[in-house]
């Protein structure tokens, strides 16, 4: 696996109205984008399927169309259960947090300063564990996708 990352969006807590309900929903809300956008990928596979097969002209395109959305959804739910992985600067980190006793909360955000090393130890050194993760996210998009496995193009393989 490769690691990426992005540009942080800039936020400022002072227009918080409460300090800890607003880091919580900033941090879930690229989640919860994700997710969003996962289900968008669902409903246009029937979409495109219909489409396909109501004008044959259009088939191979619609095939492909629905091999992009097919790879959306399995992408974006990965990147779900990855930005919850608890280890800084990733989001579940910042629900971790208020998880955590206070004490215990103070002592895991001092980790934040190494929480890249944390990362990529996690990525390279333990794989299996991150595959655990992983797996129930990977889960949650194939049964979405075996919902709309009807109006699958014949050309379109999606699961094993």
């Amino acid at each position: 696996m490769l690691l990426g990352g992005a540009k942080p969006v800039p936020v400022n807590p002072r227009n918080y109205r409460n300090f800890k309900r607003g880091d919580v929903i900033v941090s879930l809300a690229g989640v919860f984008t994700n997710l969003l956008v996962a289900i968008a990928c669902v409903v246009l596979v029937p979409v495109f399927g219909l489409i396909g097969r109501g004008v044959p002209a259009l088939e191979s395109s619609c095939a492909i169309l629905q091999i992009m959305m097919v790879i959306g959804v399995q992408l974006n739910m990965v990147l779900i259960a990855f930005n919850l992985i608890p280890i800084p600067p990733l989001d579940g980190s910042h629900v971790m947090k208020y998880l955590l006793p206070p004490a215990w909360s103070f002592r895991y955000m001092q980790i934040s300063r190494f929480g890249i090393v944390l990362l990529v130890l996690l990525l390279y050194v333990t794989p299996g564990v991150l595959s655990a993760w992983l797996y129930p996210a990977q889960y949650a998009g194939d049964t979405m996708l075996r919902a709309v496995d009807r109006f699958r193009l014949p050309s379109v393989r999606w699961l094993p």
